[in-house]
């Protein structure tokens, strides 16, 4: 799959699980591609992939005590 913005081109590819820039060094994960086309933080990416496939994180079971 290509994605282009302007003179900005990213290919995500499956079996290579990942996503590269053929115009520049630039790879990685759909975590930091959601970020970078974004332009959100990655807790934000996380989130907005989160909602795009309809998952709904779970609230976390650990609770820190104050002494932590």
């Amino acid at each position: 799959m290509k994605y282009r913005r302007g003179s900005e081109i990213i290919i995500a590819t499956h079996d290579g699980r990942g996503r590269f820039d053929p115009l520049g060094d630039e790879k990685g994960h759909v975590f930091s591609l959601m970020s970078r086309l974004e332009r959100v933080g990655f807790h934000e990416g996380c989130q907005r992939i989160a909602a795009l496939i309809g998952l709904r994180p779970p609230v976390p079971a650990w609770q820190g005590s104050k002494g932590d």
